[in-house]
């Protein structure tokens, strides 16, 4: 009787853990265990690189930069407005002085003749505000800086963010290797386990330790796959791009 509710709990446990294998076997499958995760994925600057494409943040970086240089222009245009062009014409009768020399005696005297005049000038005026404070210019310069020193600062913390990400699937990767070896060696344990017990070599209480053994080992193995699984994705987020491993 004892035996036999054993293997019923080993069946139910072990049928349980199967699904579970099942559906993150979808994702990793045994080629991508074996091999080694760093010649799958996409080079490391090439993720960085992608990152740095796609990232919203860097966009909008790139769109405050643009609108701040046109507002430095904006303000040393406005400089063009104390600049003008006038011009003017007028017709009517107008009195002109005449200067005549005769035998070394010089004589003024006025003429009134209809006449068309125009005239045309640079006009140029300056307020008194624009010697005191030409700040808005310096300002607006600043502020394009600042801007530019923000994008540097965000492609820094990003590419750093992919490094860690990147490595977490590493991390990832490498525990599933090691539960794999776990599981497999509990696995053939579990066999030898059974032949014992039938046997009445082995007392209940090894049998269930070993048991509960092997199922930790694939209860480390399942979790490992999914954390996998998610480091992935989330790297993909990262990046912009679905990431294809370069499986063998």
């Amino acid at each position: 009787m004892k035996r036999l509710i054993i293997y019923i709990i080993s069946a139910l446990i072990f049928s349980g853990l199967k699904i579970n294998a099942q559906n993150n076997n979808e994702v990793i499958g045994q080629s991508i265990i074996e091999q080694e995760i760093t010649e799958m994925l996409p080079p490391l600057r090439s993720l960085q690189d992608s990152a740095e494409l796609y990232s919203p943040l860097l966009k909008m970086y790139d769109s405050d930069i643009i609108i701040q240089d046109m507002k430095v222009k904006l303000e040393k245009r406005e400089w063009m407005d104390y600049l003008g062009f006038e011009a003017s014409v007028k017709y009517g009768l107008f009195d002109n002085l005449l200067i005549v020399e005769d035998l070394g005696l010089t004589e003024s005297q006025t003429n009134t003749s209809e006449q068309m005049r125009y005239t045309l000038g640079v006009l140029f005026r300056i307020p008194l505000s624009a010697f005191a404070d030409n700040s808005n210019i310096s300002i607006a310069k600043e502020e394009k800086e600042k801007l530019r020193f923000k994008k540097e600062q965000t492609l820094k913390e990003l590419r750093q963010l992919v490094i860690i990400q990147y490595y977490n699937i590493v991390k990832a990767h490498k525990k599933i290797s090691i539960f794999s070896q776990d599981v497999e060696v509990y696995r053939v344990q579990m066999i030898r386990a059974e032949k014992d017990y039938e046997n009445r070599q082995i007392e209940v209480s090894e049998f269930a330790r070993l048991h509960d053994l092997s199922s930790k080992a694939m209860s480390n193995l399942e979790e490992s796959k999914a954390e996998f699984a998610t480091a992935l994705q989330i790297l993909q987020e990262t990046v912009g791009v679905k990431i294809k491993l370069n499986t063998k």
